[in-house]
């Protein structure tokens, strides 16, 4: 019987998967098909062990902690960049979101084997703290930028809707999902 080689997924975060999530969230969104396939067998790599021969291993655990770590920070960084003037958020905000938002998209494709096995897994046991990846983001970004800087988006878009307009006129931006 041929036994799997250990992976160094310090070595696969710092030099494959870090970088990618670097590059899809805060640089060049665009990636090409080798670079996705190159990320998706990194993925493959580390999770193969849990994913197929359903042993004991901490892969699938160690990924998603970094990954939460990753979305946490990165949300944070996002929300540190919020300009002070109130007039800018609005701009500032779909900014990040239009990043953000399909960037998420890829980001679930790559990483669709830890959705399908360690978190499946781990939600199946009963562990319903573990969120899928999608969901697990945007709680991120939820907690960590929109819960924050809501009331501030609800007051510059209020005072951007009628500055300059007099009170009498039936436009109104709703633009932004209420909480």
């Amino acid at each position: 019987m041929q036994t799997q080689p250990v992976v160094n997924i310090d070595r696969v975060w710092n030099t494959v998967l870090m970088p990618k999530l670097h590059d899809i969230f805060c640089g060049d969104a665009k990636v090409s098909y080798q670079a996705y396939i190159d990320t998706y067998g990194s993925v493959y790599t580390i999770l193969q062990p849990d994913a197929y021969a359903k042993t004991a291993n901490n892969n699938g655990q160690e990924l998603y902690c970094r990954l939460f770590d990753f979305f946490d920070t990165y949300a944070l960084k996002v929300y540190a960049a919020a300009p002070a003037n109130d007039a800018e958020l609005h701009r500032i905000y779909q900014a990040a979101w239009a990043r953000f938002h399909p960037g998420l998209v890829l980001f679930k494709g790559l990483f669709t084997l830890l959705n399908k096995g360690w978190v499946r897994c781990q939600r199946a046991a009963g562990n319903m703290a573990i969120l899928e990846l999608g969901e697990m983001a945007l709680a991120a970004w939820g907690a960590n930028v929109l819960e924050p800087i809501s009331p501030r988006l609800r007051m510059a878009d209020v005072t951007c809707s009628f500055a300059g307009t007099s009170l009498d006129t039936d436009t109104v931006s709703t633009e932004f999902v209420w909480i």
